[in-house]
């Protein structure tokens, strides 16, 4: 891990040299905040290991019954001259109800078969980019740019079991916390002067077990000014293999955001 932040640490700044020494001398100014309705779906698995043994592999749908989830989420940002700077949040939350066809062991517990249960993912993510622009031309009715970005993602999350039978009163829950740099590539295309826009970002990361994948698409348009709107798909594919939770996670679906920037 310490191996990964220092490269981490070292392009960044190699970036920003880079982007020091090319970067215009007069730079343009943009501000603002986006907020997102996500129709979010999810699949997966999940697992404890207590005292070093393994739990039951639960998977998130046909064992636990979890139910997919809309959520909003939102980033703000700052774009000086090639560069843009970005903080995001999305507070994920899934529940879901069922009763064990098998027992079950979650950590460091049985639920006998039979046992009607409640379950509960959380995975809060905190999301810190700085993007360059290596190319952004200005064809005049039509722009594009073509940008890499780093990005800071830090994953709170958690796994909760408890059984709706009073007469077998078992509550189990694990955490995991999960900080993952992120390396991505950033690309779009404008017209009309940027007031119809498409734009896709995907980046990534794998190491010791574990593994985080994403890609965000959408189109927009800009009805007034300062105001954009917009429709897209995001993509999260996440394996977590921390603080004895091993959770391998998919969570797509497609999504409705409004703009404000000045």
């Amino acid at each position: 891990m310490r191996r990964i932040l220092k490269v981490v640490t070292v392009a960044a700044g190699l970036l920003l040299m880079a982007g020091s020494a090319f970067a215009p001398s007069a730079f343009a100014l943009e501000a603002g905040a986006r907020g997102m309705y996500w129709w979010s779906t999810i699949s997966g698995d999940v697992q404890t290991t207590t005292n070093g043994v393994s739990g039951t592999v639960l998977d998130v749908k046909s064992d636990l019954g979890m139910k997919d989830e809309n959520v909003f989420n939102g980033e703000v940002f700052l774009k000086v001259g090639r560069f843009t700077f970005r903080v995001a949040y999305t507070p994920l939350k899934f529940t879901g109800s069922s009763v064990l066809s098998t027992p079950v062991e979650f950590d460091g517990n049985t639920f006998p078969a039979g046992t009607p249960v409640s379950s509960k993912l959380e995975a809060k993510m905190a999301d810190g980019d700085v993007q360059w622009d290596l190319l952004n031309p200005d064809l005049g009715v039509v722009s594009m740019n073509l940008g890499v970005f780093l990005r800071l993602k830090y994953v709170d999350g958690s796994v909760e079991i408890s059984s709706d039978n009073s007469s077998l009163p078992i509550s189990a829950k694990q955490d995991y916390r999960l900080p993952i740099p992120e390396v991505g590539l950033a690309a779009g295309v404008g017209f009309l002067k940027d007031i119809v826009r498409a734009d896709a970002r995907v980046s990534g990361m794998a190491y010791a077990g574990n593994h985080i994948y994403e890609g965000d698409a959408f189109l927009s348009v800009i009805p007034f000014p300062f105001l954009r709107l917009q429709g897209g798909y995001r993509y999260i594919d996440l394996k977590a293999d921390e603080s004895d939770v091993n959770a391998s996670l998919k969570i797509k679906g497609p999504y409705a955001g409004i703009q404000f920037a000045f």
